[in-house]
């Protein structure tokens, strides 16, 4: 990815952040008109409005979500991770096995707890 790229993510990014601050203010109201018999408001014509989950239940998730899939994005493209490649040794031998993480450090605490094993039982597969 070009940093063009990764700078217009950021844009795209910021503005999602923008339009989800707003929305989750104490102060918005999200409502519909679906539900006459849960009235709360009337708009100014006098239809009821039902006010709506600002979280779940509504299309605002796939809102949430885009700003959790570019924000991903994002993260990958400015922290790659990296694929480490172990020995575990254990009574029966050695096992090779692989993670992906930011560093190596993380890399082993990750197969430790996954392994349930302690870090002296890996050594580094080159």
């Amino acid at each position: 990815m070009t940093k063009q790229h990764l700078k217009a993510l950021q844009d795209i990014q910021g503005k999602i952040k923008k339009a989800v601050s707003y929305i989750q203010k104490d102060s918005t109201f999200i409502c519909s008109n679906v539900m006459p018999h849960n009235l709360s408001y009337y708009d100014k014509d006098g239809k009821g409005l039902t006010p709506m989950n600002k979280h779940t239940g509504t299309d605002l998730c796939y809102l949430y979500s885009a700003l959790e899939n570019i924000t991903g994005i994002i993260n990958d493209e400015l922290n790659p991770l990296k694929t480490f490649t172990f020995l575990l040794h254990h009574d029966n031998g050695k096992t090779k096995i692989s993670t992906k993480a930011a560093d190596l450090e993380s890399a082993r605490t990750l197969i430790c707890k996954a392994e349930n094993c302690p870090p002296i039982a890996l050594e580094l597969y080159c």
